[in-house]
């Protein structure tokens, strides 16, 4: 029963029986006062007066609490209906970070100088690359060391992968990345750790700054 009145609140609820009962309920709540309307008329007895009123008194009760639960039932599927279509902007929106979030990310990244990474795109999105760069400028800013790559293997994967090298220290900076971005609204997890990015992404084409020829943490950019 619970359930069932959170649903009808929330607007969860397959409209067609909550419509079919309440307005239901309305008409012949209506019918009740219209029936004791007549009946209070004078050459109707005493005890025909007081159930009169009985019905004009309940009908309009009936009648008052059918319509705001069917304007509350409506509501809530307009709520609901809303949050599906803010919920499908937010899809198709593209991912990004605002100057505020780049510049928390550059503070955060800067607790680790000298981090070697590198930052994989997957083709697919129109938001794919532009993102990286996004993601690359602070972590370049904070001391990163952050080289650039393609994969050209033809796979596919949602959403936002970081791993670490097997044996590097980089854990943190991994755990770093996974929260910031996911508090941003990036769906980001954190992958098994590699032994070498050929056996992660095969069939690339990468780009290593000097110095940045074996990543310790990579992050991988996928569909959104």
């Amino acid at each position: 029963m619970p359930t069932y009145v959170t649903a009808f609140f929330s607007g969860e609820l397959e409209p067609f029986w909550p419509h079919f009962w309440l307005l239901s309920g309305s008409i012949v709540a209506g019918a009740a006062v219209g029936v004791g309307i007549i009946f209070e008329a004078s050459e109707y007895s005493a005890s025909t007066h007081r159930v009169a009123k009985w019905l004009v008194i309940g009908g309009v009760f009936v009648e008052s609490l059918c319509t705001i639960a069917l304007f509350v039932f409506d509501e809530g599927i307009s709520g609901a209906q809303q949050s599906k279509i803010i919920a499908l902007e937010q899809r198709l929106a593209p991912r990004t970070l605002s100057g505020s979030q780049q510049e928390e990310l550059q503070n955060r990244a800067a607790k680790f100088p000298g981090t070697l990474g590198r930052i994989w795109i997957i083709p697919g999105d129109a938001d794919t690359f532009p993102f990286s760069q996004l993601l690359t400028e602070p972590l370049r800013k904070a001391g990163w060391v952050v080289g650039a790559g393609t994969s050209l293997s033809g796979q596919r994967m949602r959403g936002v992968a970081v791993a670490i090298r097997y044996g590097a220290d980089t854990k943190p900076q991994a755990d770093m990345l996974v929260g910031f971005l996911n508090s941003a609204g990036i769906l980001t997890r954190l992958a098994a750790p590699f032994e070498n990015e050929d056996g992660l992404l095969p069939a690339a084409n990468m780009y290593s700054p000097p110095g940045a020829d074996n990543p310790q943490l990579v992050v991988v950019i996928g569909s959104k």
